[in-house]
């Protein structure tokens, strides 16, 4: 399984982007990171933040 962006626009030609498991695991922590918490914080993975 995986995570793989792209805009609804049909353009085939458009540089799209394609994660496997654990590189959109990687992105979860950089987003959440950015956003000033850790990953580990939220509910669902190990914390009570919502």
């Amino acid at each position: 399984m995986g995570l793989m962006p792209y805009p609804g626009d049909d353009n085939v030609t458009s540089p799209d982007v394609s994660w496997s498991c654990a590189g959109f695991g990687m992105v979860k922590k950089w987003l959440a990171q950015a956003e000033g918490f850790a990953l580990a914080e939220m509910d669902g993975f190990g914390g009570d933040r919502q």
